[in-house]
């Protein structure tokens, strides 16, 4: 075993190493702060979807058809921001659970998606995680931030998406 003898005189000339988690590196870059955060939001949601068997990516769209009719995949993915490979793998994952309904519309070249009563059934159970993630992140941030960030947040998809 290799770390069976502890060297002093090696490891104590050794730099203390920093732990990045604890401090992300700053940047002037809107696009890398945005993802950044997007990740660590992400990560903290599934944590708490972890025992449902959704990721809250697929709890999104499954929230998103259930307030809606049948949905063109096309319009599904401007809705979602999306890329259409995207929305794709993760539409598969959802039907292949019987989560959703996909069916070709009056052009082959065009699929209508739903949400399945499974689907429905999935999204309530999955609900108390969501619910959870939201206080807990909710929490987690500054004070007034939440309010900021939902009405800068629009703004800044909107723009994104117009360039």
């Amino acid at each position: 075993m290799l770390d069976e003898f502890r060297l002093p005189a090696y490891t104590g000339n050794m730099p203390k190493r920093t732990s990045l988690a604890a401090a992300p590196v700053s940047t002037p870059c809107l696009c890398t702060l945005l993802r950044r955060a997007s990740r660590a939001v992400t990560r903290a949601y599934d944590a708490d979807f972890r025992e449902t068997g959704l990721r809250v990516t697929q709890y999104a769209l499954l929230s998103l058809l259930n307030k809606s009719s049948e949905v063109r995949q096309g319009d599904l993915s401007g809705l979602t921001c999306l890329e259409e490979t995207s929305l794709t793998r993760a539409l598969r994952v959802l039907h292949d659970n019987k989560w959703i309904a996909i069916r070709p519309g009056e052009d082959r070249r065009e699929k209508l998606v739903t949400i399945t009563k499974a689907g429905k059934t999935k999204l309530e159970a999955a609900r108390p995680a969501w619910v959870n993630a939201q206080e807990r992140m909710k929490q987690a941030i500054p004070e007034g931030a939440w309010e900021t960030l939902f009405s800068l947040l629009p703004g800044v998809t909107s723009a994104a998406s117009g360039l």
